[in-house]
């Protein structure tokens, strides 16, 4: 089951690289359905929390995919651990993609 997390992120990026923003399209897959549930119930913090993990990446680690990569992971484990905070046991987050991605 994919959960699109809606509306996409638009952060500002920590000062110093030439891009100043960041836009991102993100999709969770699960195979727990009742976890789709979960992430809709916990949305508003969870994309505060999402926002946080976005807004202090460094552009320049972006440009590439082993960054990119390691932006997935982040939000994955980001995700795992909030929901955990809210009593949501072992939530099984497949993998975050990225539906979106503009730097500017």
């Amino acid at each position: 089951t994919y959960h699109k997390l809606d509306p996409v992120f638009v952060v500002n990026l920590p000062p110093g690289g030439r891009p100043k923003m960041l836009q991102v399209g993100l999709q969770v897959f699960t195979r727990d359905p009742t976890l789709v549930e979960s992430l809709a119930q916990h949305a508003p913090m969870l994309r505060h929390h999402l926002f946080d993990v976005l807004s202090s990446q460094q552009a320049d680690d972006l440009y590439e995919r082993p960054g990119r990569e390691r932006l997935q992971k982040a939000l994955e484990e980001k995700l795992r651990e909030q929901l955990s905070a809210v009593g949501v046991h072992e939530p099984r987050i497949d993998a975050v993609y990225f539906t979106q991605f503009v730097l500017q």
